[in-house]
C-alpha cells in the first residue's frame, strides 16, 4: 500500500466509475496541481489497469443474434411445464366444487326437520294492560314526595342526630335543601 490511506478507497471507486461528485472533487484535487501525489497516481494507474483486464469485451454481432434467439424457446418451455405441474391442482379444485355443489343440493333432502311449531296467537282486548314508559317529572315528583314524608317521620330523631345535623344545609342536585 504505497497510496495515501485516506485516499485509497476513493482511488478504487474511481477505477470502478462509482466515486461521487463530492469525492472526485477532493481527489483530483490531491491528484492534480503542482502538489500531486505521485504515490496515488501510480496507485490509481494499477487499478484502471487490473479493472481493464477483468472487463469482458463487448458481445460480437453473432453473439448477440444467439443470445437474442435463446430467450423465447426457453419461455415456452417454462410455460409448457408450469401447464404440466399445475393440472392435478385444478383437477382437484374442480373435484372439491363438483363436491361441495352435489352436497349442497342433496343434504337438505336427507336432513331431519325438527318439530314444527304452530304460531299460537295470543288474544288481545282493549282492557288488557299495555306497558307505557313512565313519565320522568312524575316519577321526580313521587320521589321527592316520599323524601319529603321521611323527613317529616325522622326529624326527631334528626335532632339528637349528628350525622342529620351535619347534613341539614346539604343541597340536592335541583338546588333543594335536603
Amino acid at each position: 500500500m504505497t497510496a495515501c490511506a485516506e485516499y485509497e478507497p476513493l482511488l478504487i471507486d474511481r477505477a470502478a466509475g462509482e466515486l461521487s461528485a463530492e469525492d472526485a472533487t477532493r481527489l483530483e484535487a490531491h491528484l492534480g496541481g503542482p502538489g500531486a501525489c505521485a504515490a496515488c497516481l501510480a496507485e490509481a494507474a494499477a487499478f484502471a489497469e487490473a479493472l481493464d483486464l477483468a472487463r469482458l469485451p463487448p458481445p460480437a454481432e453473432a453473439e448477440r443474434r444467439n443470445l437474442a434467439g435463446l430467450a423465447a424457446p426457453l419461455e415456452q418451455q417454462a410455460r409448457a411445464a408450469a401447464r404440466r405441474r399445475a393440472w392435478p391442482a385444478r383437477a382437484v379444485a374442480v373435484v372439491a366444487v363438483a363436491a361441495a355443489a352435489v352436497t349442497f343440493l342433496v343434504a337438505p333432502a336427507f336432513t331431519p326437520r325438527g318439530p314444527h311449531l304452530d304460531v299460537v296467537e295470543l288474544p288481545f282486548t282493549p282492557d288488557t294492560p299495555v306497558w307505557e314508559a313512565p313519565d320522568p317529572d312524575a316519577l321526580l315528583e313521587a320521589a321527592g314526595a316520599a323524601l319529603a314524608e321521611a323527613t317529616d317521620a325522622g326529624s326527631a330523631a334528626a335532632e339528637s342526630d349528628p350525622i342529620l345535623e351535619a347534613a341539614a344545609g346539604w343541597n340536592d342536585l335541583a338546588g333543594e335543601s335536603l
